[in-house]
């Protein structure tokens, strides 16, 4: 339904331009949010962190995890625009200051996948960009770590020293074991659509101790054992080689808007590793309407500067 709707080259560049628009505003929200957040935990003497964990900042969305997948989705492709899309140096300043909102509430939203994923689109953006910068990236990275909150320094710290279950990965580790040996009884076809839920407690190994590391088991949080467990690993390698395949034929492009998309493949992947984002309605609709937006441009092959 979004292909056809793009009409032209200018069309995917619209949506582009919203999408940073409103990653904009939708951030500036989420950086009041914390500021609330901040302030009430202060006002009731409790640990910032201790209470943020479990209760981060959303944006315009109801949960952190889809806030900070439509942050990244906006901070790749506004830095491919910012970077290749020929602005002229008012909108150059307007991109970047709408860049800095939402790179700083993804910083401050603390999912933890989320950052390796958009390290790794910034990664690639900047590799096509400038080859000998990508080695400041993890310099930078380290400084906003050093000049952030405490909290802050204890969600990346959380990455290999996790406080107890409270930020502890042990709850993904048991639902990776568990897909794995959904796969395994239903290799070609899969337990069947929803029944990863369903029949989650079916499937637990015997050797993982009840009860359960404190986390939510409704789904697999992994895109990869998601797929392969619902509906077999030949429906999992057909629906990921729709992105390979877009790598694929994008490869070659320096246009701003492939070179984004590119960016938004990657950034999805890796956090499928961690999370079923794609399982997101909202993160399904904006990767499938990024996918369109870049075939749509190449389709037409008149990709106008921005």
């Amino acid at each position: 339904m979004v292909f056809p709707a793009f009409r032209s080259a200018e069309w995917p560049r619209r949506l582009v331009w919203a999408w940073v628009a409103t990653g904009a505003a939708a951030g500036a929200w989420g950086l009041v949010q914390f500021w609330l957040k901040w302030t009430r935990a202060q006002a009731a003497g409790q640990e910032f962190y201790v209470a943020y964990v479990a209760d981060r900042i959303t944006g315009f969305m109801s949960h952190w995890m889809t806030f900070s997948s439509q942050m990244m989705f906006a901070l790749l492709l506004g830095a491919a625009l910012w970077l290749w899309g020929g602005l002229r140096p008012r909108l150059r300043w307007t991109v970047a200051a709408a860049l800095a909102v939402v790179a700083l509430a993804l910083v401050l939203a603390m999912t933890r996948g989320i950052w390796i994923a958009a390290f790794c689109g910034l990664v690639y953006l900047v590799w096509c960009w400038r080859r000998w910068a990508v080695v400041a990236l993890p310099v930078l990275a380290l400084l906003a770590v050093l000049a952030g909150p405490e909290s802050l320094r204890m969600r990346v710290v959380s990455l290999v020293q996790p406080r107890g279950e409270m930020d502890s990965n042990m709850h993904r580790v048991v639902s990776w074991r568990t897909g794995m040996a959904m796969v395994q009884a239903h290799p070609w076809l899969g337990a069947g659509p929803e029944q990863v839920r369903l029949s989650f407690d079916k499937y637990v190994p015997a050797d993982i101790p009840r009860p359960l590391p404190i986390g939510f088991y409704g789904h697999l949080h992994n895109i990869y054992l998601q797929f392969a467990a619902e509906r077999g690993i030949p429906a999992m390698l057909a629906i990921i080689s729709v992105f390979l395949w877009a790598l694929w034929r994008w490869r070659a492009s320096t246009t701003w808007l492939a070179r984004g998309g590119i960016a938004i493949i990657i950034g999805v992947l890796v956090t499928g590793l961690f999370e079923h984002n794609l399982g997101d309605s909202e993160i399904l609709m904006m990767t499938l309407a990024a996918l369109a937006a870049v075939e749509s441009a190449r389709l037409h092959q008149d990709v106008l500067p921005a």
